[in-house]
């Protein structure tokens, strides 16, 4: 390094020593929030199963993952086993059925000519109309569901703060009551399924 880099580095190191015992409690809230970030991208990043599940570990990535060794000291490879499903048991937001929503609105409570927004899953609804001499007082509101309909506004499912859970994996509602609550801890909102 350059004299002047030298220089410069210890400068910042001294400042940081000096943050650190000044203010020893952001430092903990400050490596707190990292680890919480963290912890919130493993969960964000859990791999999902074929059959929808998804895990995460807080066990070592490495245990079952080596392969057996013969006496001539060739590594083989381990056979392709489904790792065991660990806590807390994810699986993939459902898919609804299609539903009616508009047969017992348009024509009784709004009127025939109301306009109908289509949502990503294909249902059709109603926009929120509140007619006041002839004005829609909610249009507002009708332009902020068009944006909630609109597809390029959605978050994907991998970044969604929703949860689902599969309730069937758990043999205990204790482990379930720990599992809604370690997701809510991260903001989560948790879902169950009722398998």
């Amino acid at each position: 390094m350059a004299p002047s880099l030298e220089k410069r580095a210890e400068q910042l190191r001294k400042a940081a020593a000096t943050f650190k015992k000044k203010h020893p409690d952001r430092v903990a809230a400050n490596a707190q929030a990292q680890k919480d970030r963290r912890k919130r991208r493993r969960i964000e990043d859990a791999p999902v199963s074929s059959s929808g599940q998804a895990s995460f570990s807080e066990q070592a990535s490495s245990s079952g993952s080596q392969g057996d060794t013969s006496s001539s000291g060739a590594v083989s490879h381990p056979s392709p086993t489904v790792q065991p499903q660990t806590r807390p048991y994810l699986i993939r937001a459902p898919t609804f059925p299609p539903v009616d929503l508009l047969s017992d609105v348009v024509g009784t409570q709004v009127d025939q000519s109301a306009e109908t927004i289509t949502w990503p899953n294909g249902w059709e609804s109603v926009l929120p109309v509140g007619m006041k001499n002839g004005v829609n007082v909610l249009k507002a509101d009708a332009e902020r569901v068009q944006w909630l309909a609109d597809p390029k506004n959605a978050v994907p499912a991998d970044r969604s703060s929703v949860k689902y859970l599969a309730r069937e994996a758990y043999q205990d509602n204790k482990s379930l009551i720990e599992d809604i609550r370690y997701l809510n801890a991260y903001n989560y909102t948790v879902v169950q399924n009722l398998g």
